[in-house]
């Protein structure tokens, strides 16, 4: 949150439930089935590291 206000997030707007609901697809489709055991951070790059 500290970072959505000072403007460091790549994307410039506040996620919505449809970037939750499309990763869960994408994990749940034939494309994402050989994606196991990560932790996916969808954040518009809230969490990235210089």
């Amino acid at each position: 949150v500290e970072g959505a206000k000072s403007g460091q997030r790549i994307k410039s707007r506040i996620g919505r439930p449809h970037d939750i609901a499309s990763m869960g697809a994408l994990l749940m489709s034939d494309d994402g089935s050989f994606i196991t055991g990560q932790t996916i951070a969808v954040d518009g790059g809230l969490t990235m590291r210089p």
